[in-house]
C-alpha cells in the first residue's frame, strides 16, 4: 500500500510539471513531439493499477487516462490517444512492452515502449518511471533484454 500511494504521488508531481511551462520548450509548437508521446505511454503505464497486457488494453488504459485527466493531452501537444502511439520521426507504431510494473526512478525502472527503428544512430525509449530518453542501439538492445 505503502508503495501505491508513493507511486501515486509521483504520477500527480509529473502531471503537474507537464503542466509547468519550460523555459526551453518553443511556445510556437503545435504537435506533439517524440517525447511527448512517449511520454504519455509512460504515463498511462504508470497510471494503470494493474500490468497492461496487451495492445488493447493499453489503448483502452490510454483512452480512460485522456478522459479522467484531459488537460494531459493538451499539455503534451496531443491532438488525439492515437495520435500517442506513432513516433513522428519515422511514422511507425511505437513498439509496448506488456505486464510492466510502474518503477522508481533510478532503481527499478523497465521500458514500457520505444522508437521502432532509430534515426541518426538514436532512439526514444519510455520507462516505467515517466521519463523518457534517446539511447544508441547497443544500449537500447541492453535495456530490452529479457
Amino acid at each position: 500500500m505503502q508503495a501505491y500511494r508513493w507511486l501515486t504521488f509521483l504520477v500527480v508531481g509529473l502531471l503537474v510539471c507537464i503542466g509547468c511551462e519550460e523555459s526551453g520548450q518553443d511556445p510556437q509548437r503545435t504537435t506533439a513531439s517524440v517525447e511527448d508521446r512517449l511520454l504519455f505511454l509512460s504515463l498511462v503505464n504508470a497510471r494503470s493499477r494493474t500490468p497492461i497486457a496487451d495492445g488493447p488494453a493499453f489503448r483502452r488504459a490510454a483512452e480512460a487516462l485522456a478522459k479522467s485527466e484531459p488537460t494531459v493531452l493538451e499539455r503534451l501537444r496531443l491532438t488525439s490517444v492515437d495520435e500517442a502511439f506513432t513516433s513522428p520521426r519515422d511514422g511507425q507504431a511505437f513498439g509496448l512492452r506488456f505486464n510492466v510494473k510502474p518503477g522508481t526512478p533510478g532503481m527499478d525502472e523497465n521500458v514500457v515502449a520505444f522508437e521502432s527503428t532509430s534515426e541518426g544512430g538514436q532512439r526514444f525509449v519510455a520507462f516505467s518511471s515517466a521519463h523518457v530518453v534517446a539511447v544508441d542501439e547497443t544500449k537500447f538492445q541492453e535495456l530490452i533484454k529479457e
